[in-house]
């Protein structure tokens, strides 16, 4: 699964699993992908199949979109039962993709029912999944059915994953392998049928090496790893959703300068979609009935782009690793007591976080070409493998 999983990133359309027993199932497949193409079809659906499900979420991705292949994926092994572990930056759509698998797959016509295990404390957290029991602890005047039941046949997405306290990932591990779960207060095991999918924007391999998150229970989410790439690398996918956001809105398209788009795709965004659509809100809230110009955009923005440097295809050097220093840096000062070693080891991190910037940057600059990131950076292509095994070895070589 994961060979067929890198060939799609890679741009292969689909894959057959072996070994091929069903030859009917084989041939209805080819023909498929060997037909002429159909002349009704609008050259703007990055894929017909993915079209009608990202319509019905109102996701937006334009064709070249490096979101694309991430939906290729997710639509390609919805209705398998490989567990899917959702990763990328806060506002990035994480839920959105989790939806898109639970749309694409049988389970369409059941519930999809999601829970922030970082909103909620630890004994809440437990009744909201498993349910309880009437007169299980103060205030329980009823039995209520958990979300892992009420999700039966249907998906549920444990969003934040990795911030789950420990105690509950003991509890978690135990029903995805048997499937079945006690209310708090019960004695009568209750089985469910739930696919759950998992999403965090936390460095989760750290987390296992550092003892906070369960590896046994990482290695039990993690069948397969989506990676939605931040908005900032999405430069189409912002106009799109800034369009749509207006039409939604009913403010004229043309209502909106050329210069606030070249603001819009320039910015870094590292709120992702949920701080543009606020950013968008705001715009319109200044501009009233005028056109939208860059004025009425949020100061931050309109200071960071005028005042960073950036390269030709709108990268904010300045920005964006000015955010990345001081996201490492307060994580270090947060702590009480810091040895010189403890400092050297976190300016390692950094130098090491800003060398994966650079390369992840030019990776999707050139369209994941591997020979032109190579010649840019002057390395040969097992140095390229070298270097990104050294930063991120759970990645390989497809960032």
């Amino acid at each position: 699964m994961k060979t067929a999983v890198q060939a799609m990133k890679a741009g292969a359309r689909d894959f057959i699993e072996k070994p091929f027993t069903d030859i009917d199932q084989l041939q209805r497949q080819l023909g498929v992908y060997l037909k002429q193409p159909d002349p009704n079809r609008d050259e703007d659906d990055p894929w017909p199949d993915l079209c009608p499900i990202l319509r019905k979420i109102g996701m937006i991705c334009s064709a070249n979109s490096p979101l694309l292949p991430i939906l290729r994926i997710a639509m390609r092994i919805a209705d398998s039962d490989i567990p899917i572990l959702i990763l990328g930056e806060t506002g990035v759509g994480k839920e959105q993709v989790a939806r898109f698998v639970h749309e694409a797959s049988s389970r369409q016509n059941n519930p999809f029912l999601a829970i922030n295990c970082a909103a909620i404390s630890d004994t809440l957290l437990e009744s909201e999944l498993f349910g309880h029991e009437k007169g299980s602890f103060t205030g329980a005047t009823e039995t209520r059915q958990g979300l892992l039941e009420l999700a039966n046949k249907g998906t549920l997405l444990l969003d934040e994953v990795a911030d789950m306290p420990v105690r509950l990932q003991t509890v978690l591990l135990r029903v995805l392998e048997q499937k079945e779960f006690l209310r708090v207060g019960g004695r009568s095991p209750i089985r469910s049928d739930a696919r759950i999918l998992s999403a965090t924007n936390r460095p989760v391999d750290q987390l296992a090496a550092e003892g906070t998150f369960r590896e046994d229970l990482l290695y039990r989410l993690d069948g397969i790893r989506l990676e939605i790439p931040p908005l900032r690398y999405r430069k189409d996918d912002i106009l799109l959703m800034m369009r749509d956001f207006l039409k939604r809105q009913d403010f004229p398209e043309d209502h909106v300068s050329p210069d606030v788009e070249r603001y819009l795709t320039a910015y870094a965004w590292p709120g992702n979609v949920r701080e543009l659509n606020q950013a968008l809100r705001h715009a319109m809230a200044l501009a009233g009935k005028g056109p939208i110009t860059p004025e009425h955009l949020p100061a931050r923005i309109r200071h960071a782009v005028e005042g960073c440097r950036q390269d030709r295809d709108g990268f904010s050097w300045d920005q964006d690793l000015d955010q990345l220093t001081k996201r490492i840096l307060q994580d270090w000062l947060q702590k009480k007591d810091c040895t010189l070693e403890e400092l050297e080891q976190t300016l390692k991190q950094l130098n090491r976080e800003v060398l994966f910037r650079v390369v992840e940057h030019l990776w999707f600059k050139y369209q994941k070409d591997k020979s032109k990131v190579c010649k840019v950076l002057g390395i040969n292509e097992r140095k390229f493998r070298y270097i990104l095994y050294e930063l991120r070895p759970d990645r390989g070589d497809s960032l």
